[in-house]
């Protein structure tokens, strides 16, 4: 058996996933006053920077999940009345979401961000740059080995 302390890109990864879950979990005590949690924040995200081709399949790209959880996620937006599905014109299965007044709303409060602007305010800008550059590189070679095409990222 392999020694934690002694496995250098197993404590990188950990402290990694650690990092990821300590800051979703800031974020998640932030967006819990507007009543949305930090998957939908980002599905309402996605969902109104593709705009009008906002489909399930589509928005389980960016979000990095499956179809069919996405689905589930966007059925229970649906039912809190924060997005609206609109079958597509000529199209017999796709539905297309977009944001409700209520998931306006949301999506704007959910912009703030402030959880997440002082959890990175510890970083110098060179370490932002370094930080951004270093997980784009890790994310781009994961999807690499999983044989997913590099994805076009709205823009944040």
């Amino acid at each position: 058996m392999t020694n934690i302390s002694t496995d250098e890109d197993y404590g990188l990864w950990l402290l990694l996933a650690q990092a990821r879950d300590a800051l979703y979990k800031a974020r998640k005590k932030e967006l819990n006053k507007y009543d949305i949690s930090p998957r939908q924040s980002a599905a309402l995200f996605i969902i109104q920077a593709i705009g009008t081709h906002a489909t399930a399949a589509e928005i389980a790209k960016y979000l990095f999940r499956e179809t069919n959880s996405t689905y589930e996620l966007l059925l229970r937006m649906e039912k809190e009345k924060l997005i609206k599905g609109a079958k597509i014109k000529n199209n017999k299965k796709p539905v297309s979401y977009k944001l409700t007044q209520k998931g306006l709303r949301a999506y704007n409060h959910s912009q703030e961000r402030k959880a997440i602007r002082e959890i990175i305010s510890c970083l110098t800008k060179e370490e932002r740059e370094q930080l951004k550059s270093s997980l784009k590189k890790l994310r781009d070679t994961a999807l690499r080995t999983l044989a997913i095409r590099e994805l076009a990222f709205p823009q944040l």
